[in-house]
C-alpha cells in the first residue's frame, strides 16, 4: 500500500464551414488521409515534395528565416505555374505553417481564407486537403476562436476514421478546443456532438463541488453518452482526472508545532484545514500530531504513517522540511507548508508556502498589464524587504523593463529624504544651491521631481507604509501609481487606520480581500486569517494536488490564491485590491486602473 501511494504521487516530481466557417458551403474531401504532422504528401509532385520537405525541416528547427527564404524562392520559381491543385495547396500549406510557427495567425488566414484556396480544396486529394483543414483549425485556435476550429476538427474526425494516428491526434485537438469553449454560453454551440464535448470539458473544470463529486459526475457523463467519441476513446485529461480520483487519501495526518511559540500559527492552520474538511462530503479520516521543534520530526512523521496515514500535511517549519529533503523518496505523499527553494526534492513531496515571491509575481503581472515599464522601489530596511527588492528587480529586468532607482528607509522619520532621492528632488535642490552660489543671489526655487517614473513599488510593513502616499503627494508625486505586497495590510478592515493608504494597490489572498461570511469570528479581525486560509488550501491540495500536477495549466481558485502545481511547488496568483476609504476593494485581474 505504501509503495503504491508513493508511485502514484510521482507526478509531483515529473510534472512539472470547411476551411473557414464564414463560408456558407463546405467542399467535401473524399478518400484516405495522412496525419497532419507530415510535411508533404505522396500526392504532391516529387520535385516540389522534396523542396517542401526542406522547408518543413527548417521550420522544425526554428530556422524561420531560412524557411521564409525557401518559400519565397519556391514562389518565384513557380510563379503560379503549378499545374495540380495538390501542388498549389501544398505550397499554401507550407506558407501557413510558417506563419503559425512564427505566431502570425492573421497572416496564415491571409493565405487560407481566399476564394482560390477554397476552390483548390474541392479539387485536391484528401491527404493534402485535410492538411489544409487542420492548419485552418489551428489558425482559428491561435486566434482564440475555438468554435470555428472545433467545427473543422469535427469534420476531420469523420475523414480520419480509418487513420488511427491522425484520428487520435485530432481527437485531442477537439478536446483542447472544447475546453476553451467551457466558459462560453451553452447556446453558442449548436452541434450536438460538440455540445457533449463541451459539457464534459465543463465537468473537468468544476471547482465548486468536492473532488469526489466531480469524479462521480464525469463517470455519469460517460454512462449517459456511451457512443460519444470522448466516451469510446477517453481523452488523456479524463484518464488523469479519474486516476487522481482513485488516489484520494483515506487518512490524512497533519503535523504542526502546536506547542510553544508557534502555537497560534499552528492553531490557525489547523482551523483552516478543519473548515475545508467539514465542507468535503468525503469525510476523509484526519489526525493531528504535535511536531515539537525540539523533537526529531522524522520520528513523528514515521509515527503518523505507522498509524495508517496515507498523506501527510506538514511540516510548517523550514528546519523540519530540511530533514524531509534529506530522504531520497517519501513513503507517502507529503504537502510541506514551507518552501526551501531546493533544486532537488524527494519523490512525493509537494512544497506549498505563503511565499512573498508569489505576491511579487502577481504584482508584476498587474504592472505589465498596465503597460508600466519604469519603476522605482522603496523598501523598509528589513531582510525580507531586501530579498523582495532583489527578487522583484531580477524578474522585472528579466522582462526587459527598468528599475530606475531603489532606496531603503530605517524609520518613518527617515522616509522624506529617501523619497526625495528616489524622485531626484535632492538633485533639484542641489542645482538651485549651485546656481545661487554662482550668481551670488538669493532666490526661491520650486524643486521638480523626475518625470520618467511609471510606478512606485513598496516593500514595507503596515505602520511604516501609512505615511508614504501623503509623502509622495507632498513631493508632487501623488499621481504616481503605487503597488505593495500584503505586508502593508494587517489582514482585516480598519478604515480609520488605513485612510492614508487610499489609492495604493496591493495583492493579497482572496480570503482576505473578499471577506466571505464563513470566516470564523476569531479571525475576522486577526492577521492570522492568512494562515487560516493557508490551512484551507492545504486540505484542498490533499484532494486535488495530484490533479493539478497531472493537468498542465490547470488551477484551483483557493483561499490563498489561484493554485497551480509546477515541479513539486505550488504557485499562487493572488487577488488585487485598491484602498478606497481605508478599505481594500477588489480589482478584477483584467481591469486596468485609472
Amino acid at each position: 500500500m505504501v509503495n503504491e501511494t508513493r508511485q502514484i504521487f510521482l507526478p509531483f516530481l515529473l510534472v512539472g464551414a470547411l476551411v473557414l466557417q464564414s463560408c456558407s458551403t463546405t467542399p467535401s474531401v473524399a478518400g484516405s488521409a495522412t496525419p497532419t504532422n507530415e510535411a508533404t504528401s505522396l500526392s504532391v509532385s516529387p520535385m516540389l515534395d522534396g523542396q517542401l520537405t526542406t522547408v518543413y525541416e527548417a521550420i522544425a528547427n526554428a530556422d524561420y528565416s531560412h524557411a521564409s527564404q525557401l518559400i519565397n524562392s519556391l514562389s518565384e520559381q513557380y510563379q503560379n505555374n503549378l499545374q495540380s491543385a495538390n501542388d498549389n495547396l501544398a505550397l499554401i500549406n507550407a506558407k501557413a505553417s510558417l506563419f503559425l510557427a512564427t505566431d502570425a495567425p492573421e497572416q496564415a488566414l491571409n493565405v487560407l481564407d481566399t476564394a482560390s484556396t477554397q476552390q483548390l480544396l474541392t479539387e485536391a486529394s484528401a491527404d493534402v486537403a485535410t492538411q489544409t483543414l487542420a492548419l485552418t483549425a489551428d489558425t482559428w485556435q491561435a486566434q482564440s476562436q475555438p468554435l470555428k476550429g472545433a467545427r473543422i476538427r469535427l469534420q476531420l474526425a469523420d475523414l480520419w476514421q480509418e487513420n488511427k494516428q491522425a484520428y487520435l491526434h485530432n481527437h485531442e485537438k477537439i478536446w483542447q478546443l472544447a475546453s476553451a469553449l467551457a466558459d462560453t454560453p451553452a447556446t453558442i454551440v449548436s452541434d450536438p456532438t460538440l455540445q457533449q464535448w463541451v459539457e464534459l470539458a465543463k465537468l473537468t473544470k468544476r471547482t465548486d463541488i468536492a473532488f469526489s463529486d466531480q469524479i462521480a459526475k464525469i463517470n455519469q457523463w460517460q454512462l449517459t453518452h456511451p457512443t460519444h467519441p470522448a466516451a469510446l476513446i477517453p481523452v488523456s485529461d479524463i484518464g488523469k482526472v479519474q486516476a487522481a480520483g482513485r488516489q484520494i487519501p483515506r487518512h490524512i495526518a497533519v503535523l504542526l508545532p502546536f506547542d510553544g511559540k508557534y502555537k497560534r500559527w499552528s492553531n490557525a492552520v489547523r482551523d483552516g484545514v478543519m473548515q475545508a474538511w467539514y465542507k468535503d462530503p468525503s469525510r476523509t479520516e484526519i489526525s493531528f500530531y504535535s511536531a515539537d521543534p525540539s523533537v526529531d520530526f522524522l520520528a513523528t512523521y514515521d509515527e503518523a504513517i505507522a498509524d495508517g496515514a496515507d498523506l501527510i500535511i506538514g511540516p510548517l517549519l523550514k528546519n523540519q522540511l530540511t530533514q524531509l529533503q534529506s530522504l531520497e523518496h517519501l513513503p507517502v505523499p507529503t504537502i510541506a507548508l514551507n518552501d526551501t527553494n531546493a533544486e532537488h526534492l524527494p519523490e512525493g513531496l509537494l512544497e506549498f508556502s505563503l511565499a512573498t515571491e508569489d505576491e511579487i509575481d502577481s504584482l508584476i503581472t498587474k504592472a505589465v498589464d498596465e503597460d508600466y515599464r519604469r519603476v522605482i522601489i522603496l523598501s523598509e530596511d528589513l531582510g525580507w524587504a531586501k530579498d523582495a527588492t532583489a527578487y522583484f528587480t531580477g524578474q522585472w529586468e528579466g522582462l526587459g523593463n527598468t528599475v530606475l532607482s531603489s532606496q531603503t528607509f530605517e524609520t518613518t522619520r527617515g522616509q522624506s529624504p529617501v523619497v526625495e532621492k528616489l524622485l531626484n528632488i535632492d538633485q533639484s535642490h542641489r542645482r538651485a544651491r549651485e546656481i545661487a552660489q554662482l550668481t551670488n543671489t538669493r532666490f526661491t526655487s520650486e524643486p521638480r521631481r523626475r518625470q520618467d517614473v511609471d510606478l512606485v513599488v513598496v516593500f514595507s510593513k503596515s505602520a511604516p507604509a501609512q505615511p508614504l502616499r501623503p509623502l509622495f503627494a507632498y513631493h508632487k508625486a501623488g499621481n504616481l501609481p503605487m503597488y505593495a505586497t500584503s505586508n502593508v495590510y494587517k489582514g482585516y478592515p480598519d478604515p480609520s487606520a488605513n485612510q492614508d493608504l487610499n489609492g495604493m494597490i496591493i495583492t493579497d489572498a482572496p480570503r482576505v480581500i473578499e471577506r466571505k461570511k464563513d470566516i470564523p469570528k476569531k479571525y475576522k479581525k486577526s492577521p492570522l486569517i492568512r494562515l487560516f486560509a493557508f490551512g484551507e488550501d492545504a486540505y484542498i491540495l490533499s484532494q486535488r494536488g495530484l490533479l493539478l500536477a497531472y493537468l498542465e495549466d490547470s488551477e484551483y481558485p483557493g483561499s490563498t490564491g489561484d493554485l497551480r502545481v509546477l515541479n513539486q511547488h505550488v504557485h499562487r496568483q493572488l487577488d488585487y485590491a485598491e484602498f478606497k476609504r481605508g478599505i481594500p476593494v477588489k480589482i478584477e485581474a483584467n481591469t486596468k486602473t485609472e
